[in-house]
């Protein structure tokens, strides 16, 4: 018992330390501000037990006995503050005892055999009991045994759960309790997989509803927890099984109770199940406006017995269910009745032919044809708002050019900037021409720099130079490769709004093919990934360039070769004309003279494959396959002609020119 001394020293020790503003709880403990220095206390967060005599504040680790504290103190007499309960513990570390957990109740387990002979007994007693429990029911006496429905000492009706093989593994206490398995579950899953996969199906709220549709030959499903509650397989997935296996023939038919909840939940499963199985057609029932609150398919039967008007009124008036409207994270979704009217956005040509506005581009290039140069010159004219470039018309003004250079490195772009703008007689695209280079010795990712700059400038064109270099020296014609750098590009263009144009170098060999983009290092993936390209490749004449545009999946393009004339000195490239006969370009020396050699050597004008193989094959002792390919690439330069392939006829067409090396 407190002493009337002890007492007194507790109530003097708290006043002095914690005040008098307080708010009384239960027993012995107060809320006070909590009067620890640091702790600004609004809300009186520090508990103190006047009984135990001691403090802890929720919010600071300000806690302990008032006899420690009071010793921290140099509190007179703090024997005075230790509580008389023979807990030294609480004079030490001062923790208010924790409240005692509430000790779970451990739910009884039933065998499966234990709730066969419970629901055994319980159907017994309804048997008993027919004209008490039974009659006024719409439901076939056949239910009792195949359902196993009883009824309980106090004739509330007992609901049997079975598994696929008809064991009972739960009983359900009509809006009441359940014993054995009381996870959410199909009902009479016995009989529900034994269907006519080509009828139609009802989804019923409830047990009940269930026993009245089944007794008029109804396909019916439900679950055994209510409209909210919707069953999971062993992986925690909603379980749709019953569901899967009907055919385009049925239709399904959600038709739970008429109030709030059926109507939302209703909708909810309808929606979830056509999720799971999308070609299913399913409806959800629509209750008449004179049918009272929570009205169901067995009321309907109950008024009446032979045709459920009103339930068949609902089915009559169902409404299909439609998956909600979805948006796809990684695409935009376009129906024709939207298309209808939405205003087209047609293609346009930044420059004529050369650069597509929107449209992801590559430019390709055999090595050394001057093609970041050609691609420097190109911007660097938009930027400077000239009215054509190459001889092709610039179409839009005010645009803005970054150019992404991660080869030549920042002394060599500044000269060549410089040098390129010598060439505009009214250079003034320096606030729209912006280069950023990679320094020499930096490899890694280039892209979260770029994409700095593109948040910082935002361009209009921008100019990637160049694809292999930020491969980081990865196989680029595999497509895993590849792949992640066409995918950044094109979330740059989606996300920033610009007109991205991709360097590429040209494969090495099958220079005599011309200007295809297979010849682009980056193989089908690159090719499939742009939507424009253009081509520009050496000649055999040292400053003649040609290029040519082989792709575009929004304009009309030529596939003509145009001939371009390089200017080292000026530093410029012009557009000299259309090319009639782009193979004659392209032919080496060395295979020029050889074909000089060998036609001149034949003294005729018109000979045959016999006189060819004859002069090359035997006299110059070149292989049959070697000869006859000769012979191709001649007909193909317009060196020779033949009436038809496999003639046999050839006939010499124009001169093979060959450069003179002796000139002085």
């Amino acid at each position: 018992m407190v002493s009337i001394e002890q007492a007194g020293a507790v109530d003097e020790f708290v006043l002095a330390k914690f005040g008098n503003n307080y708010k009384q709880l239960q027993g012995g403990e107060r809320l006070y501000h909590c009067p620890n220095p640091p702790h600004t206390d609004k809300k009186k967060s520090c508990s103190v037990n006047i009984e135990l005599c001691v403090y802890n504040c929720h919010g600071c680790d300000f806690q302990g006995s008032f006899y420690q504290l009071a010793k921290d103190m140099g509190w007179e007499k703090p024997h005075l503050l230790i509580p008389n309960n023979g807990n030294s513990t609480i004079v030490h570390n001062g923790s208010l005892p924790s409240k005692p957990k509430p000790k779970k109740i451990k739910k009884p387990t039933f065998t499966m055999k234990e709730l066969a002979d419970i629901q055994k007994e319980n159907v017994s007693r309804l048997k008993n009991n027919m004209d008490k429990h039974w009659d006024g029911y719409l439901w076939d006496e056949d239910l009792i045994d195949l359902l196993d429905i009883g009824v309980c000492t106090r004739g509330i009706w007992q609901f049997a759960h079975h598994n696929r093989d008809g064991d009972i593994i739960a009983i359900r206490s009509h809006k009441g309790g359940i014993i054995g398995d009381g996870r959410a579950k199909w009902y009479a899953q016995h009989l529900i997989y034994d269907y006519d996969y080509d009828k139609d199906w009802i989804l019923a709220e409830g047990e009940k509803d269930f026993k009245t549709s089944f007794s008029r030959n109804g396909q019916v499903i439900t679950g055994t927890c209510g409209a909210k509650s919707i069953p999971k397989n062993r992986d925690g997935n909603y379980d749709f099984s019953p569901f899967k296996y009907f055919t385009f023939n049925s239709n399904g038919y959600v038709a739970y109770d008429n109030d709030d909840s059926g109507k939302k939940y209703g909708l909810i499963i309808g929606q979830e199940i056509k999720k799971e199985c999308p070609s299913h057609n399913i409806f959800q029932i629509q209750w008449g406006d004179d049918c009272a609150d929570k009205f169901d398919i067995t009321d309907a039967y109950d008024e009446d017995a032979s045709k459920g008007i009103k339930y068949m009124e609902a089915v009559m008036n169902a409404r299909k269910i439609k998956l909600p409207a979805i948006k796809l994270n990684s695409f935009d979704i376009l129906r024709g009745s939207d298309a209808d009217t939405r205003p087209i956005k047609h293609s346009i040509q930044i420059v004529d032919k050369l650069i597509v506005k929107d449209k992801m581009a590559v430019f390709g290039g055999t090595a050394g044809c001057n093609k970041s140069m050609l691609s420097m010159q190109v911007g660097m004219a938009v930027a400077n708002d000239e009215d054509e470039v190459l001889g092709f018309k610039i179409n839009e003004k005010g645009l803005k050019v970054l150019y992404v250079d991660t080869e030549c490195g920042i002394d060599e772009m500044n000269r060549r900037y410089n040098l390129i703008k010598k060439n505009f007689q009214n250079w003034h695209g320096s606030d729209r021409f912006i280069m950023i280079s990679r320094k020499a010795k930096i490899i890694s990712d280039v892209f979260d720099d770029v994409e700095d700059m593109l948040r910082m400038e935002a361009p209009d064109i921008v100019y990637y130079d160049c694809l292999y270099n930020m491969s980081n020296s990865k196989d680029i014609s595999k497509n895993h490769n590849l792949s992640p750098i066409t995918d950044r590009i094109t979330d740059f263009k989606m996300g920033y709004n610009n007109t991205p144009i991709l360097i590429a170098h040209a494969t090495k060999g099958n220079h005599e093919q011309g200007l295809t983009m297979d010849r682009i290092a980056g193989g089908s993936h690159l090719q499939n990934w742009a939507e424009h390209i253009v081509l520009l490749t050496r000649t055999n004449m040292e400053n003649r360039r040609m290029l040519r545009i082989d792709k575009s999946r929004s304009v009309g393009f030529p596939t003509c070769y145009y001939g371009m004339e390089w200017d080292g000195d000026k530093f410029f490239m012009e557009n000299i004309g259309v090319i009639d006969n782009y193979r004659e370009w392209l032919v080496s020396e060395q295979k020029k003279l050889m074909w000089s050699e060998y036609l001149n050597n034949i003294p005729v004008d018109t000979f045959t494959t016999k006189d060819w193989l004859n002069e090359v094959e035997i006299m110059g002792g070149k292989s049959i396959s070697t000869a006859k390919g000769y012979l191709r690439e001649m007909v193909a330069s317009g060196v020779l002609t033949t009436p038809h392939k496999g003639s046999g006829i050839y006939t010499k067409n124009m001169k093979v020119i060959v450069a003179d090396n002796n000139e002085e």
